[in-house]
């Protein structure tokens, strides 16, 4: 991986998101989880992706989509204007993790919240 993108990878999302406290303790960096997960690959329907994306994103939330599928793309078309009028704005998990702290070797990480003051 670090000779393809020219750099060490800085977190891990296991297949399918598959993991357990075994996998998480094997890994040396954050361990990536979705805490959203729009169905799209099920439906593979814009108007039920759309649904799961407005009902269930959060702040903080880690979104899973698969920019393969026409309708994923017809939705968050759709989407990207609603949640920004909201005040959302869309960010690498990187960039979650270093606005809002960051996430230790193995750490199984769903979303970020804003630090407790």
């Amino acid at each position: 991986i670090d000779e393809i993108i020219g750099r060490p990878p800085t977190s891990f999302r296991p297949p399918y998101g598959a993991q357990n406290q075994a996998v998480c303790a094997a890994i040396p960096m954050p361990v990536l989880i979705w805490s959203v997960d729009t169905l799209d690959w099920k439906s593979r329907n814009a108007d039920a992706v759309y649904r799961h994306l407005m009902k269930d994103t959060f702040d903080g939330s880690i979104v899973l989509m698969h920019d393969l599928y026409p309708s994923t793309i017809e939705a968050v078309r759709r989407a990207i204007p609603v949640l920004k009028a909201e005040g959302y704005t869309f960010v690498t998990v990187d960039a979650l993790l270093a606005a809002r702290g960051p996430a230790a070797p193995g750490e199984a990480v769903f979303e970020r919240y804003p630090p407790a003051s």
